[in-house]
């Protein structure tokens, strides 16, 4: 028979179920095993699934203004250019050149042309104030270079964009009529032997500007187009000087084409300047 300690197998009485509850250090409790869980696609074991670690989420950044306001004061001295817009004087085409060279210094394109959207007021209140300065700037811009009489085709316009479609709309014909018309009126420019030869290269300029064409018509009233009506409209002794400028060789490998037939209108127009000073 085993040696056992005195009382180890007497019965517990009510006093020490309770003193042995209210121990103060009780030893902590073994972990449970983990057991591998079974894939739900079949009898395969799948990893345990960790615990995710909930870290804070990035602090927002402020919302800053996506529309920066237009730095005016650098702009005044360029807010006004040579000419009006006047339907007198049908100059659209140089008036509207102009105008866009402003709109660029100004960085106000976007205005005109309908690109740059307002922001919404409740989620970028600065943004939208931006806008509103910014597109009240351009149709001052507009305003300030046309005459009184076009200024009934601008009023009531909210955007610049708008203004700026009412009065394309007004100036720029598309009709091929008003086109053919401007074509005769460049093809009648003659010249005189004798005459003042750039005085005469200035008109035919002028009168190039005012011609405003569709996508279609620029393929054929290109800057070859007028480069030859240049050459044509001179008097019979410049041919010579003026063949290898307009005249498409035969080879058309690039190698052995004359650079002179690379140039453009504006830079032959300079060389039969500086050749009539000769």
């Amino acid at each position: 028979m085993d040696m056992a300690q005195p009382g180890a197998y007497l019965p517990l009485g009510d006093d020490n179920l309770y003193q042995n509850n209210l121990t103060l250090n009780p030893s902590p409790a073994a972990p449970l095993p983990s057991c591998p869980l079974l894939s739900c696609l079949g009898n395969e074991i799948c990893a345990p699934i960790p615990t995710p670690f909930l870290s804070p989420g990035p602090v927002p950044a402020p919302i800053l203004p996506t529309i920066k306001r237009l730095k005016v004061t650098d702009l005044a001295a360029i807010s006004k250019i040579d000419e009006t817009l006047d339907k007198k004087l049908k100059n659209w085409a140089s008036w509207a050149e102009s105008m866009y060279i402003r709109f660029g210094c100004a960085n106000a394109k976007g205005y005109v042309e309908g690109c740059v959207a307002c922001p919404d007021l409740g989620f970028n209140p600065k943004g939208a104030e931006n806008w509103e300065f910014n597109n009240s700037y351009t149709c001052m811009l507009i305003n300030k270079n046309i005459t009184p009489k076009e200024k009934v085709h601008t009023q009531g316009c909210a955007t610049t964009h708008k203004m700026w479609n009412n009065l394309k709309t007004i100036h720029k014909s598309t009709c091929y009529l008003v086109h053919t018309d401007h074509i005769c009126i460049l093809c009648g420019i003659k010249v005189a032997e004798g005459a003042d030869i750039p005085e005469h290269l200035t008109k035919l300029k002028h009168q190039w500007e005012q011609i405003s064409f569709s996508s279609k018509l620029k393929k054929i009233y290109n800057d070859d187009f007028f480069k030859q009506q240049i050459a044509a409209l001179l008097p019979q002794s410049w041919d010579q000087f003026t063949s290898p400028y307009v005249h498409k060789y035969k080879d058309d490998d690039q190698a052995n084409i004359d650079p002179k037939w690379h140039i453009d209108s504006q830079q032959l127009i300079g060389i039969i300047g500086q050749e009539y000073k000769l």
